[in-house]
């Protein structure tokens, strides 16, 4: 039985317990009803109270888990774009005009991705966020490197990038072990996103 029922009567057969010597039939017949009738406006009143409450949980975690769901499509988007561009890269580009198209459509995703991580951010979790956020960067830096490896291809694959220098070889190991390290962040994102849904304390009513 809830604490808070048991509350209410312990005061109710104190009370009548109480005063149940000095009244007659009749008027302890009386007493009692009423406190029933008060008795089950207090179940109502809590009634009311529960179904609100369960209205606001469920609510709340059915835009959490849409919240979630979008960022991590986008978040999906940089994950593939970021294979593509290593075996792009293993290829040497040998479609150029192709290869620019993919660099503009990676450059579209993660635009799109930091849009919609700065709107949902005053929403969830720091720590997601934080996470998706050093996914984002880890992305722009492959992207970033992979366009510049890109345009240097003509010029026998050596070039300068961020105050380095890069062989047409140490550049793809480079984008490679980038990589794989966007991809073993993204699991570890997409299992702490799991266990903090499923931590989710959800009110069914």
């Amino acid at each position: 039985m809830p604490e808070w029922i048991a509350d209410i009567l312990k005061q109710a057969a104190g009370v009548l317990l109480a005063i149940s010597p000095l009244l007659n039939s009749g008027i302890r017949d009386l007493v009692v009803k009423k406190f029933q009738l008060s008795f089950d406006k207090a179940l109502e009143n809590r009634k009311a109270i529960n179904d609100r409450k369960n209205y606001i949980s469920k609510t709340r975690f059915d835009k959490e888990f849409e919240t979630y769901q979008v960022l991590s499509e986008k978040q999906i988007s940089l994950v593939y774009d970021c294979g593509e561009s290593v075996i792009r890269a293993r290829g040497n580009y040998e479609n150029g005009e192709e290869c620019e198209g993919f660099f503009e459509q990676f450059s579209v995703h993660l635009n799109d991705a930091d849009i919609w991580l700065k709107r949902y951010a005053p929403f969830i979790s720091k720590q997601i966020f934080e996470k998706y956020r050093t996914l984002d960067r880890k992305a722009t830096q492959l992207l970033k490197l992979s366009f510049v490896r890109f345009q240097a291809r003509d010029m026998g694959g050596n070039f300068n990038f961020n105050g380095q220098q890069y062989t047409r070889e140490s550049s793809l190991k480079v984008i490679e072990t980038m990589q794989k390290e966007i991809s073993i962040l993204s699991d570890d994102i997409i299992e702490y996103v799991r266990e903090y849904l499923n931590s989710l304390d959800v009110m069914n009513g």
